[in-house]
């Protein structure tokens, strides 16, 4: 695909309803602030370049490209993915979701027809570290990844809160299901992660040189045929 239809795709997927794309990021380590200010300066200015490559120039991406920081000490510091995604889903509910891409309440399905919507970035510990060495310049950027993690997953786990009864589940439940990987794909016996023991945990390694405009614009957050079950990374297969 040339860099003009590239750009031309995004410009049909995400326009005029999205004002905004690319990943809300979720930090989960606070050990050392000096060392986050730093993987998040970097971790922004790498995927902004990364962009600029695929969209053919600067003004576009920086147009539409936007990577809200979940910074909260209490309630993000080592918190698990069921955690995560329950907060996710409270945000994606509210009106602030609506307002950043200049929706009205009547519009709020085609939230569900964005990346953004569907998934979102986790950086813990280790992806800050394999951040950084990238930046000291002794790796290559594909060793720099993130967790990107799947929103609508079988709510297995007991920390996962339930959608709130007061919203149009319904509706949000028909476009969920459309997301929601297939169950039978689900079911094995792997090292357990968080308690799952399935081939698929929901989230998965992504280097950081894969997070290009149409990873934000395709329908499935983690394809089947493209997952790589962690610790391994979308690179290494």
């Amino acid at each position: 695909m040339s860099l003009e239809e590239e750009l031309q795709r995004i410009e049909d997927e995400m326009l005029p309803e999205h004002r905004k794309w690319g990943y809300i990021i979720y930090r989960t380590t606070y050990a050392d602030e000096e060392q986050w200010n730093h993987c998040i300066e970097f971790f922004q200015e790498l995927v902004r370049k990364i962009t600029r490559k695929y969209t053919g120039g600067p003004e576009h991406a920086s147009k539409y490209l936007d990577f809200p920081v979940r910074d909260d000490y209490e309630a993000f510091d080592n918190a698990t993915t069921a955690q995560l995604r329950a907060h996710f889903k409270q945000w994606r509910r509210s009106n602030e979701a609506l307002n950043e891409q200049g929706m009205h309440p009547n519009q709020r399905r085609l939230l569900w027809e964005s990346m953004r919507y569907r998934g979102f970035v986790r950086i813990n510990a280790e992806a800050m570290q394999s951040i950084l060495e990238v930046a000291s310049g002794r790796l290559t950027s594909s060793s720099a990844w993130v967790d990107v993690v799947q929103v609508d997953w079988p709510e297995n786990d007991p920390d996962e809160e339930s959608e709130d009864d007061e919203y149009d589940e319904d509706e949000e439940n028909e476009v969920e299901d459309q997301n929601m990987p297939d169950i039978n794909k689900l079911v094995g016996e792997w090292p357990s992660i968080e308690g799952v023991t399935a081939f698929n945990v929901g989230f998965q390694r992504v280097s950081v040189d894969d997070l290009y405009p149409s990873f934000w614009t395709e329908k499935d957050v983690i394809s089947d045929v493209l997952y790589v079950r962690p610790p391994r990374r979308t690179y290494d297969m």
